[in-house]
């Protein structure tokens, strides 16, 4: 089994992303290793090693992706997008407002804002829904 051919320092590194032990054998000991077959067994493992899969054939872990990623998300978390979103956000949903606001569900639903937390000034979400037939609508949020 490959476990077997792993150092102590790489057991121990693989060991440590099972922080609740469950899915280990012998948990605590130095004799513990993942349980292979509860894994098999885990839907949301399965789920995750399927992505992961897919990520590798899409490329979204080559060094050059990653760099572009991280560079990237550096970008959104300082808001340069910002503009753009909030253009794009009016475009295919109606008003959106910058405002400091807490999210927020208004009396009866009518009313949904939503706010990303980095910067003064927060993109905030607004959708407005409307009744139907006496039923609350939901707009697609």
């Amino acid at each position: 089994m490959a476990w077997d051919v792993l150092s102590d320092e790489e057991k121990r590194e693989i060991l440590a992303l099972f922080p609740d032990g469950q899915h280990l054998l012998n948990p605590g000991t130095k004799d513990a290793r993942p349980d292979m077959d509860a894994l098999r067994s885990d839907d949301t493992w399965r789920h995750d090693i399927a992505r992961y899969v897919e990520y590798i054939q899409e490329g979204k872990c080559d060094p050059q992706w990653l760099a572009e990623a991280f560079e990237a998300r550096e970008h959104r978390k300082r808001g340069e997008y910002d503009d753009y979103l909030a253009h794009k956000l009016e475009e295919d949903w109606g008003e959106v407002e910058r405002v400091k606001t807490e999210a927020r569900i208004e009396e009866g639903g009518e009313e949904m804002e939503m706010k990303r937390n980095e910067g003064d000034d927060e993109l905030c979400i607004v959708v407005r829904v409307e009744p139907v037939g006496g039923d609350m609508g939901m707009a697609g949020v």
